[in-house]
């Protein structure tokens, strides 16, 4: 008996695991098992008028689920006009399979240049 409550709660812990990616992993591919939630922080200013407008981008028929960035701003700067903060954005493939993020850090009334602004890539591929 003691080992099926182990195993439930194995099982209840890896469908809670994350993996949490930053902009230090610009450009490379995240391998996780198929469920695991991946958590993407990039730094924002929103102050400046600049924004992360990220899209998935499945590669294959992979399922998956997507929720927008939520804008948290640092701890020290919640009275500090101009501070800056984090957005995070959270993707679970629900199947094995690959989705590419693109990601371009711009003012929303001005389109990306890729030459001037800042992007950000990913490969998540679950297994």
């Amino acid at each position: 008996m003691k080992w099926k409550a182990t195993a439930c709660l194995i099982v209840l812990l890896a469908a809670c695991s994350k993996t949490v990616v930053t902009d230090n992993d610009n450009g490379k591919t995240i391998v996780v098992g198929a469920g695991h939630k991946v958590e993407i922080k990039l730094p924002e200013n929103p102050s400046t008028g600049y924004s992360w407008a990220i899209e998935p981008q499945p590669q294959d028929a992979t399922e998956f689920e997507w929720k927008e960035g939520k804008y948290i701003p640092n701890d020290r700067s919640e009275n500090m006009v101009g501070s800056g903060g984090v957005r995070i954005f959270e993707l679970r493939l629900l199947s094995p399979g690959k989705v590419k993020i693109e990601g371009c850090y711009f003012r929303p009334w001005q389109k990306c240049n890729t030459q001037k602004d800042k992007t950000f890539k990913l490969l998540i591929e679950a297994k």
